[in-house]
């Protein structure tokens, strides 16, 4: 990596990990991307991000951990990872495809989703249909698997729910942290162990998410829930229509 890249991606790290901290998702479809746009191959992205996703999860997790609907986290951890094996496999199949189609893809998913959350305008109820859950967590880990972005369906499912913010964020850091580093091994057996050494790159990068979160935390906690999703929106279209048309323009 060239100096220029290093910096890119430590500020994209620094920036993904501050969203994630104050909505509780985020890193992955924030990161992936624009460290794609740099010219990594999309398996070694998404096993560096993760890296750094799982790490500040974890942390968020810990801190909320009151409030962490548990047997709720575990059965979505299960659900999700039948369908990350599922979304690698179709990841295999796109994975040789020119790395202006492999943006084009990402940027499309990453828009759609935004858009369709923009729709649906979900309202909290009681307490969503089950079948709604299911449909989320599979959705979530297909995306996952194919393209490192699984946390927005949980996300639109989670504010279905009357659940305080704090539930919410914990619920979202819970899956993360414990499902990520399952999924990073399912990378690594399915393109080869070579690309563990983007976990140890991801562990250097670290430093700089920690230091999102140290200051993405306490704003998330000061900030309303209305808009916490308008920032979001607003940046993940931003990015999803640049990586769009820098795919399109290159071609």
């Amino acid at each position: 990596m060239e100096l220029l890249d290093i910096l890119t991606v430590g500020v994209v790290i620094g920036l993904a990990a501050l969203i994630q901290s104050a909505v509780g998702f985020g890193f992955l479809v924030f990161a992936t991307p624009l460290i794609l746009w740099i010219g990594f191959p999309l398996p070694a992205v998404v096993t560096l991000v993760s890296t750094c996703s799982t790490l500040q999860a974890a942390l968020g997790a810990r801190h909320l951990r009151a409030s962490v609907p548990w047997r709720l986290t575990w059965t979505a951890t299960a659900v999700r990872l039948v369908a990350v094996v599922i979304g690698l496999y179709l990841l295999t199949k796109i994975v040789t495809l020119d790395v202006n189609y492999v943006k084009l893809v990402v940027g499309s998913i990453v828009g759609l989703i935004v858009i369709a959350k923009l729709l649906c305008q979900p309202q909290p109820v009681e307490k969503a249909h089950w079948g709604w859950a299911g449909f989320a967590f599979v959705i979530s880990g297909l995306l996952s698997g194919i393209c490192g972005i699984g946390g927005p369906p949980l996300v639109i499912w989670s504010t279905l729910q009357n659940w305080p913010t704090n539930k919410i964020r914990g619920f979202l850091f819970a899956v993360l942290a414990i499902s990520t580093p399952l999924q990073i091994l399912l990378l690594g057996l399915t393109f080869g162990v070579g690309l563990f050494k983007y976990v140890a790159i991801g562990f250097a990068f670290f430093p700089v998410a920690l230091l999102g979160y140290g200051v993405g935390l306490p704003i998330g906690n000061r900030m309303r829930k209305r808009r916490h999703r308008l920032i979001v929106d607003i940046i993940l279209l931003l990015v999803a229509a640049s990586t769009v048309f820098g795919a399109v323009i290159s071609k």
